[in-house]
């Protein structure tokens, strides 16, 4: 009798433990969507009963597509979905197939950290890589994107909306012949810890094709700067801005007329309230010549006005 009562108290601890374990525990995760401006973040909770990294990321993204219109905007761009996950160490490595093409830089900026924040919750996991196309991920300025962390997003997004602007500038590059300049309407995204000054700069150095200016295809815009031209360093002081570049400005000149590559920097970036001058130097020297001899760098200089032919709207009209 003793033993049959003993058994009977295994097997009823035995199910009892069964049933225990057959209980999957439901873990609560905080996901993300952005309102309709793409100013900021909010938050949604998620639950679930997985403890497979790789499928909960893959929940994750499913659930932030199709977020509910009530609770905000989606943050999952309309033009991608997941082809891959994997880890490298302990970043998530995500592959991704379609396009970011339309998406503004406050909407690319609201899903790389949404996506950042929800996968950060998972355990082991540091960062996050995003490829798109078997590449890494760029901003809207070209600027590769790399491992994404929380602490990289921590002043903007949910917290500082105004940390990626964009603002509307006009860059100044060379008609067909390389004698004049052509003030060409541009859109700039840039982060707020990065100088407006040192943006356009490099979008000049990128060239109008790079830019999508009007008739860059055809040849009425062409580039002022060397490609590959390196922005040494850039700041305002009493109003002038100072734009030290390296040799490569008088080394390989893209155009024959000295006064059309500096003044496309001048005439760029006077257009900024803060600047009253440029001061151009060459890896820090102020007393250089241009290579065709017709402009010596040594003293500041102002918009020039008669350089101007025209807008790249009318250029690429005729």
């Amino acid at each position: 009798m003793k033993k049959i009562i003993i058994l009977s108290a295994v097997l009823a601890l035995t199910l009892s433990l069964a049933g225990c374990r057959g209980e999957e525990e439901i873990k609560v995760y905080n996901l993300y969507y952005t309102n309709s401006q793409a100013t900021r973040l909010g938050s949604y909770t998620y639950e679930s009963t997985t403890d497979d990294r790789l499928a909960l990321v893959g929940e994750f993204f499913e659930s932030m597509a199709s977020i509910s219109e009530d609770s905000g905007v989606t943050i999952i761009p309309s033009g991608v979905r997941i082809t891959d996950l994997g880890f490298s160490g302990d970043i998530l490595v995500m592959e991704l197939e379609g396009s970011l093409e339309g998406e503004s830089a406050s909407r690319q900026l609201m899903f790389y950290s949404g996506a950042t924040r929800a996968v950060a919750q998972l355990d082991s996991i540091s960062g996050l890589q995003i490829n798109l196309n078997g590449s890494g991920v760029t901003d809207v300025n070209g600027y590769p994107m790399g491992i994404m962390r929380t602490s990289r997003f921590v002043n903007n997004a949910v917290d500082d909306p105004e940390d990626y602007r964009e603002s509307e500038v006009s860059l100044f590059f060379a008609n067909a012949a390389g004698d004049r300049l052509i003030k060409c309407p541009a859109s700039v995204a840039y982060r707020s810890s990065t100088p407006i000054e040192r943006v356009i700069v490099e979008k000049l150095i990128a060239g109008p094709a790079a830019n999508n200016i009007d008739g860059a295809a055809d040849g009425a815009v062409t580039p002022t700067l060397p490609q590959g031209l390196t922005l040494l360093g850039i700041n305002i002081k009493d109003g002038v801005c100072y734009v030290n570049l390296d040799d490569r400005l008088i080394k390989e000149a893209t155009t024959a007329h000295d006064d059309v590559a500096v003044y496309s920097i001048v005439n760029t970036l006077m257009q900024l309230d803060t600047i009253t001058s440029v001061q151009i130097t060459i890896n820090g020297v102020s007393e250089i010549t241009m290579p065709m001899g017709q402009i010596n760098l040594n003293q500041p200089f102002v918009f020039n006005e008669m350089l101007v032919e025209m807008s790249a709207q009318d250029s690429s009209g005729q």
